[in-house]
């Protein structure tokens, strides 16, 4: 092989097709060019030579852009005949290595090479020194739309906006690039970590809530078995760093609606050729009633297998978890599930008692959490001061409102009502001893955890776990405390069944059973039985009742006249207005 080094006038110079680097800012050739005017081209060009005659250049396509901007006639080369593939190794390797170049350039190179050499992604980045995310990250900008491309080669996106993009499918990509530029209703661009959560929340569709299996063909045959398709986030993970191993998301909506919308007509048929056709539910107990669907709360509520007579199975067609089968009980004179006849005439009480199960088990999770993070941070030794005043004042500002009210209770910072939280840590942190700075740092490493649903976090990354663990390494006895709440909200839950078997007892009439609260269709006065539609009048002014009292619930109240008389005072002479019309 001779290896020759000469000088090769331009004319006889040729870029190869081959070469990924299909974008040279002009401003940088320009400064380059200005450069070879002064002190000429001090590095060769690498170049081989072609059969069509003249030279195809292997490294070297900016410099000589920039020596034809300069004027030159000529330029220093290293001639090296070169079989394609080395030629393509080092065209790809050596321009790719530079940092200007672009990331759709380089991601097209790297297509080339896997294309004209078999090689597979872990091979290029091998060769590259690149990590394999890397390699699959660059080769995906390939796929970007042409919209979306364009706003990156423009630079009005980063490379971190359009890698999130090229992994949607067009559609997709389409919404997602004017979500870049959508933030608090101004058109302003959304922050690479922004525009993430955004994808997550309104594209991403987690495949283990799919209640199909995930390796059916036959749901819809052309779109193949879930387990088996390229657009999940677990056919590639090394495309999805940021979620490998913890979740496995759906990237195309569409499809994943074609599904759902087939598991729903396959579970239809098979109830209905087994003679039990599934009650079609609702998951929200507001908004638009359809036909024939149950909206939650108000007519089904969730309940176990064989745990009423009335249990059956049902459908859920509409809000969250479309798709999934569920237990319900339907039957509102149900006492298990309804409480009875007085949960028939308020078609909320169900969904009020389950609100407040819900917030209870908040409270009670809440409170747990905050004992765990109280005795772990009395554990903690004393560092360093240098700085970490300030690092404990900005991890304050960091954390969500509720958390700042929750870690001002722990430390028992209190202020005047309308103080800011900041200005109380502002003027409470300077005074504190190292050691009690060092537990205020472990408090706020920690405080996400006391208002943590799990969203977005594997569960080993939760800040729950995260916060049991730290505490267990102190040597908390976390065991310990749930044990001690658990017995606490036990005695609490034995004393309000004792506080209402009394009232029960004390309302009872001869059988021995709490007379039930008397409810009225309408708003009426439980002493003259007045009501909205005939009201008290009057007979020497003319005047009408209103309501002195009225419980919405039951709807019974005591009118105004009524009310000045049991205070003693002369309330004229009423009648009902159907009795003056009829006198």
């Amino acid at each position: 092989m001779d290896i020759t080094a000469q000088e090769i006038a331009l004319t006889e110079l040729h870029e190869s097709p081959w070469n990924p680097r299909r974008h040279f800012p002009q401003k940088s050739l320009e400064e380059l060019a200005e450069s070879i005017r002064k002190v000429d081209v001090l590095s060769p060009l690498l170049v081989r030579p072609r059969d069509a005659g003249g030279y195809e250049i292997a490294a070297g396509h900016r410099r000589l852009r920039a020596a034809k901007l300069a004027k030159l006639a000529e330029v220093p080369c290293i001639v090296r005949p070169m079989p394609d593939q080395e030629f393509l190794e080092i065209l790809t390797i050596e321009n790719l290595q530079r940092e200007d170049v672009h990331p759709l350039d380089e991601g097209e190179g790297y297509r080339t090479l896997m294309a004209q050499t078999g090689w597979l992604a872990d091979e290029v980045a091998a060769k590259v020194g690149k990590s394999k995310s890397y390699v699959y990250q660059r080769l995906k900008l390939a796929e970007l739309i042409e919209p979306a491309k364009k706003a990156f080669l423009e630079e009005k996106i980063t490379a971190g906006h359009a890698i999130l993009i090229a992994r949607l499918t067009a559609k997709d990509q389409k919404e997602a690039l004017g979500a870049c530029f959508e933030r608090w209703g101004e058109r302003d661009l959304r922050s690479v970590r922004e525009l993430a959560r955004w994808i997550d929340h309104e594209v991403h569709l987690e495949l283990s809530a799919a209640p199909w299996k995930k390796d059916d063909e036959t749901l819809v045959p052309e779109a193949g078995a879930c387990k088996a398709c390229s657009k999940r986030s677990g056919y590639i993970p090394e495309l999805f760093p940021e979620i490998a191993g913890k979740r496995d998301v759906c990237l195309d909506r569409a499809c994943f609606h074609r599904k759902q919308a087939a598991h729903l007509v396959r579970l239809q048929a098979e109830a209905k050729t087994a003679g039990a056709p599934l009650p079609q539910l609702d998951t929200y107990g507001y908004g638009e009633r359809k036909a024939g669907v149950l909206k939650h709360g108000s007519q089904w509520t969730e309940a176990k297998p064989g745990s009423c007579p009335h249990a059956v199975k049902g459908v859920i067609v509409a809000g969250d978890h479309i798709g999934q089968a569920k237990t319900v009980c339907t039957e509102k004179t149900c006492k298990e599930h309804w409480g009875g006849s007085a949960s028939a005439a308020d078609p909320n009480a169900c969904w009020r008692r389950e609100q407040a199960a819900t917030a209870r088990k908040k409270a009670l999770k809440t409170a747990l959490l905050t004992d765990i993070l109280r005795q772990a941070r009395d554990k903690v030794t004393a560092l360093g001061r240098e700085d970490l005043e300030t690092l404990a004042l900005a991890f304050f500002v960091d954390i969500w409102h509720e958390h700042q009210k929750a870690i001002l209770r722990i430390e028992g910072w209190e202020d005047k009502p309308g103080t800011s939280h900041f200005a109380v840590a502002a003027r409470r942190i300077p005074a504190l001893t190292n050691r009690d700075l060092a537990r205020l740092l472990f408090s706020l490493s920690h405080a996400r955890a006391l208002a943590d649903f799990g969203y977005g976090y594997g569960e080993k990354q939760r800040p729950e776990t995260r916060l049991r663990e730290a505490a267990k390494q102190l040597g908390v006895n976390v065991a310990a405390i749930e044990k001690a709440q658990a017995a606490a909200e036990a005695e609490r839950l034995r004393k309000k069944k004792e506080r209402e078997a009394k009232t029960k007892k004390t309302a009872a009439k001869g059988n021995g059973k709490a007379a039930p609260a008397k409810t009225y269709p309408e708003p009426t006065c439980s002493a003259c039985e007045c009501t909205e539609s005939n009201p008290c009048i009057d007979k020497g002014t003319g005047e009408t009742c209103g309501w002195a009292k009225l419980d919405r619930k039951t709807n019974a109240g005591l009118c105004t006249f009524c009310d000045e008389k049991t205070k003693g005072k002369p309330a004229g002479k009423a009648v009902h207005s159907s009795a003056q019309a009829s006198a």
